[in-house]
């Protein structure tokens, strides 16, 4: 039996900071397009653990085609989440992600104009604003820096919690990891490891 930590280092942190970052405005390639803002679905254990420990804050925003009424891309925002633990260490705020465009819209600016109209709706809470982007994805961190965001450093996914990596942080880090998360979601690991 291998007790190990699963931990994968690959995910770059952006940060959006209302009053220090701008808004830079993205004009779409795609112009017959509807923004939507719902509650997110409640289809698995998992988004219900993210609707209660978000304090139901959980939403999607989608982007709808107006000539086929299908959501062609989707972002979520979720406050308070208990595995994203570089949020609490760097004073908390709000997550936006996970994110898709559907591929056949790619490339039309449809994500980084997605996040405009997230960013134009939080902004006037003047909370600090994260996402998360796969070190390999230059495609999707250029649209996220094109919005405005500002890389703040790294995470890495260890029992199940994306953590700072330590030494990684351009931002100042606030506070110390949540011991009773740390303890929870270690525990949970294991127990799952141990079953694999």
């Amino acid at each position: 039996m291998n007790n190990s930590r699963v931990c994968i280092d690959n995910d770059r942190i952006y940060i959006f900071r209302p009053g220090i970052e701008k808004i830079n405005p993205v004009v779409p390639l795609y112009n017959d397009i509807i923004v939507v803002k719902k509650r997110a679905p409640c289809h698995s254990f998992t988004n219900l653990f993210w609707h209660v420990f978000s304090g139901f804050s959980y939403y999607r925003y989608s982007l709808v085609d107006l000539k086929t009424d299908k959501e062609i891309a989707y972002s979520h925002i979720s406050t308070g989440l208990p595995h994203l633990d570089f949020v609490y260490r760097l004073g908390g705020g709000v997550h936006i992600g996970p994110d898709y465009t559907v591929p056949e819209y790619r490339g039309k600016l449809l994500h980084p104009y997605l996040l405009t109209k997230i960013l134009e709706d939080l902004v006037p809470h003047n909370l600090p604003i994260y996402m998360c982007v796969a070190e390999n994805n230059r495609a999707s961190w250029s649209g996220i820096e094109r919005v405005g965001f500002v890389y703040c450093g790294r995470s890495k996914h260890e029992d199940l919690q994306y953590k700072l990596v330590n030494g990684s942080s351009i931002v100042p880090i606030v506070k110390d990891s949540n011991t009773i998360w740390n303890w929870l979601f270690s525990f949970v690991s294991r127990r799952i490891l141990r079953k694999n």
